[in-house]
This record gives C-alpha cells, structure tokens and sequence, in this order.
C-alpha cells in the first residue's frame, strides 16, 4: 500500500512540475520615445549640399543608433501627390547616404515596434556673382 500511494505522490509530483513548466510567450508591449536630430538622437538625419561639376547636388545621411534595424523610405511631396522610394535596410549602428536635389523630403523610419517620419531640408547653396 505505501508503494502505491508514494508511486501515486511521485506520478502527482510529476504532473505538477509539468503543467506548471508550459508557459506560452503571446504579446509584449513597450513604448518609448524616439529622438531624432539633436543631442544623442536614436535616428540621425542630415543633409549637406555640395556643388559638383557646377551643379549641386544634396546628400541625405540616415544614421541608425537604436538597437534594431530600420527600413527607410524617402519621401517627396510633387504636384498634388506624394512620392515614395524605398532606401533600403540600415543595420544597427550604420548609416546610409541618399543623393538629392536640393529640397525638402521627409525621411520616412519603420521598425518593428514603430516609426517615425523626419523632415530634412537641402538648401540650395546662393551662388555669388563677380565682375
């Protein structure tokens, strides 16, 4: 009799570590703010406009500090619509650079828990004329 009821605790302990052991993972939920621009900003956007061969031409640089990779799209508003280009994946850590005119675009940033959309101007550099 007492080898049935220990065998009966041992199956009963069993069970229990069991049942108790699964456990399913189905939905997190975190915020947080994004910085861009200034200080120590998780996405960073410039842009500086240079004159090539008598044209000038404006370079977008995308820097990607958060900890995760981001898709970027570029943005700009022509007649009544507005154009979407697809940049690429930036890695963690890396940046990507983007030949414009100069103008102003809107840098579009998705990743898997967010967003953001970030307004970047390339000023057209004045010329100066000499006689």
């Amino acid at each position: 009799m007492r080898k049935i009821i220990g065998i009966l605790l041992i199956a009963m302990a069993l069970l229990t570590l069991e049942v108790g052991s699964v456990s399913n993972f189905r939905e997190a939920s975190m915020e947080r703010e994004v910085i861009v621009g200034y200080g120590d900003p998780f996405i960073d956007v410039s842009c500086e406009t240079h004159v090539i061969c008598c044209h000038q031409i404006g370079v977008i640089t995308v820097k990607n500090n958060l900890d995760e990779p981001i898709e970027v799209y570029l943005l700009r508003k022509r007649c009544h619509c507005t154009q979407r280009t697809y940049i690429g994946t930036i890695e963690p850590g890396h940046s990507e650079n983007i030949y414009v005119l100069p103008g102003n675009y809107t840098i579009q940033a998705e990743w898997n828990s967010g967003g953001a959309k970030i307004n970047v101007t390339c000023p057209c550099i004045r010329r100066e004329h000499h006689d």
